[in-house]
């Protein structure tokens, strides 16, 4: 059956399409779009997960989360991790009293008389639970 003038029309421009990719080559990877896997949350997310319990409510970025804060008599949760950049340190705060800091600060005020030996092992078998579980994920 012969083809319509549509169809050789198509068939002439995939040819082409095909000839042309071919003297191309294959794309370069930072051509390609990849999508990035990222755990479910960070690890100051986990360690404020393992202090405070889950989070009261999401953020909009990754990273962020909002709890009650346990600092001060909070009804509206104020307590946030702020959205996750790779080239800083992951960060807390709280909106209604102040309250700043990263992991270890958190661990300070929510464990006072823990020495800063015993809290940096909790951190590092912490960090260890942490990867082990954004492995299985």
């Amino acid at each position: 059956m012969p083809k319509s003038p549509k169809e050789i029309k198509l068939t002439n421009r995939i040819k082409r399409l095909e000839t042309l990719l071919a003297k191309v080559g294959p794309t370069p990877a930072e051509w390609t779009v990849a999508a990035e896997t990222k755990p479910a949350k960070t690890f100051l997310q986990y360690v404020a997960e393992r202090l405070m319990g889950p989070p009261a409510k999401p953020g909009g970025s990754y990273g962020e989360s909002y709890w009650i804060c346990v600092f001060h008599n909070d009804t509206n949760p104020s307590f946030h991790t702020m959205p996750h950049k790779p080239e800083f340190k992951d960060r807390w705060l709280c909106f209604g009293c102040g309250m700043r800091g990263d992991g270890p600060d958190l661990m300070k005020e929510l464990m006072p008389g823990e020495d800063w030996s015993r809290r940096r092992a909790r951190l590092l078998q912490w960090r260890q639970d942490y990867e082990r579980e954004v492995k299985t994920a």
